[in-house]
């Protein structure tokens, strides 16, 4: 058996106390954990009871580390599991806990990916190539990254951008006004055809008449392709 010495606030954790006992290393506890065992000074402890309170501590740290993690943006669970692996929990520990916040609700990797999806659209559009590599890069599975992209439409993205980077090219003759607002295009991983179409159309809308046809060609020379 182990007696408790003292209960201290932990410097710099507010929701933490160190625990001191009269044998062996101090324990740091979340004040929940502390409150649910009623640890206080004059309390005798088990090894058992050590053993529990250790796990079930672990287990109310690592679901907080998950918790706050979402709490700035959906993530999906590879994102998760890599912010416990991080912060040393051990891969039991992930496993349940990522198991758990599947119950709940707070981890699905089919709503990350239409959230992903959904937030490019609305402030940074790009093509379905490049926002499923960027979901699976987040560790979203093929299939359900390829349905969430699936629905994309590259015509209205593209534009989008090209509407607001073609304003301040709109003094440039167009050989030169197609080679950099078509470069800025493919660099968010637009298809030639799409972007082609693309910068005619804002051409067209800045200058009131269509570029002439022999100026529509050419438009992947002197270009950077999108990384693959």
């Amino acid at each position: 058996m182990k007696t408790v010495l003292a209960v201290v606030p932990q410097r710099g954790r507010q929701d933490r106390v160190r625990v001191f006992l009269d044998e062996g290393p101090s324990l740091s506890l979340t004040r929940l954990t502390a409150a649910e065992w009623a640890i206080t000074e004059g309390r005798t402890l088990s090894d058992g009871d050590l053993r529990e309170i250790i796990a079930l501590d672990t287990r109310r740290s690592a679901l907080d580390t998950a918790l706050t993690f979402l709490s700035y943006r959906p993530r999906s669970a590879a994102e998760v599991r890599g912010r416990l692996r991080r912060a040393r929990f051990s891969q039991a520990v992930v496993q349940e806990t990522l198991e758990r916040l599947r119950e709940q609700g707070l981890v699905d990797d089919a709503s990350f990916a239409e959230f992903w999806v959904e937030n490019r659209e609305a402030y940074h559009p790009r093509s379905r190539r490049l926002l499923r590599q960027e979901l699976r890069g987040k560790g979203v599975d093929q299939e359900v990254a390829g349905e969430a992209v699936a629905e994309v439409d590259e015509e209205a993205g593209a534009y989008r951008l090209a509407r607001k980077r073609g304003a301040l090219l709109n003094k440039l003759e167009y050989p030169e006004f197609r080679r950099r607002l078509g470069g800025f295009l493919q660099r968010h991983g637009y298809p030639y055809a799409v972007c082609a179409r693309t910068v005619a159309r804002v051409w067209e809308e800045l200058h009131g008449e269509a570029p002439e046809e022999d100026e529509l060609t050419g438009l992947g020379e002197n270009v950077i392709e999108p990384i693959e």
